[in-house]
Order: structure tokens, then sequence, then C-alpha cells
């Protein structure tokens, strides 16, 4: 199993999640915190499960709580972009996949992985760098 990599950004939408449930109702952040870490859990011992959607992401919706969970798969690890509200701000998370600084199309077929401005970013094998050199992994 692929350990579970949580996009700081995702982590604080959890935290302030969690927050805000329990504010409203005493036990209902514990509650929405149980449900996300019981979904992680399904997302990692089956990734691949869930529908892959148009920026290469893959989503995981939540069954009590209006929530999505918007992750990729990558080679080493998966990696959660965002547990993002249904309702609210669409798409806001896709800034962060554009961050691994490839066309986000093609994040499916990406292959290697190697480390760049402390986040993972996906290279095919054979592709250029910017003075157009073959790239060496």
């Amino acid at each position: 199993m692929k350990p579970l990599v949580i996009e700081e950004e995702a982590e604080a939408e959890l935290a302030g999640s969690v927050a805000f449930y329990e504010q409203r109702q005493s036990g209902l952040g514990l509650d929405f915190e149980r449900a996300a870490r019981e979904a992680l859990k399904k997302i990692a011992s089956s990734p691949e499960r869930w529908p892959a959607g148009k920026y290469g992401t893959r989503h995981y919706l939540m069954q009590r709580f209006p929530f999505v969970i918007h992750y990729l798969g990558m080679p080493d690890r998966i990696w959660i972009v965002a547990f993002a509200h249904t309702s609210r701000k669409p798409n806001y998370w896709k800034t962060r996949i554009s961050l691994l600084d490839i066309p986000i199309g093609l994040l499916i077929n990406f292959h290697e992985a190697i480390l760049k401005n402390g986040i993972c970013r996906m290279i095919l094998p054979g592709a250029k760098d910017s003075d157009d050199k073959q790239v060496s992994l």
C-alpha cells in the first residue's frame, strides 16, 4: 500500500472543517474527522476504485458530510490534494496541481517522479528540459 501524503492546505481544510462542525454541535467535528479518516483508509487501500476527473485527480465523495476528497495516485504515494466542500468554490484546489509544472491533462500519463521545489513532479521518460536536453533520471 502506498503512503498517503496530505497537502498542507488540504490538512488546514480538514482541521478547519472539524472545528466548524464541532462548534455547531459537540461531537459533530469528531464525527467528521472520523469519517474523513475512514475515507482516507479506503482511498489508501484501493486508490484506483474512485473515478478520475478532468484534472487527472480522483475523487472520493464522503457519505454523511458534503465533502469530496481530491487525490492523485503517484508512483510512490497518494497525494491528497483537497478536502473540498461540495457547495463552495468549485475547482479552487486545481491551482495546487498546477504547481507540478506540467499540463494538467497529462497527469495520468506520467511515470517517474522527481523532487522539485519540495513537491513531487511527474515527467515522461525521454522528456526534454527547458534547454531542450534529454532529462536523465
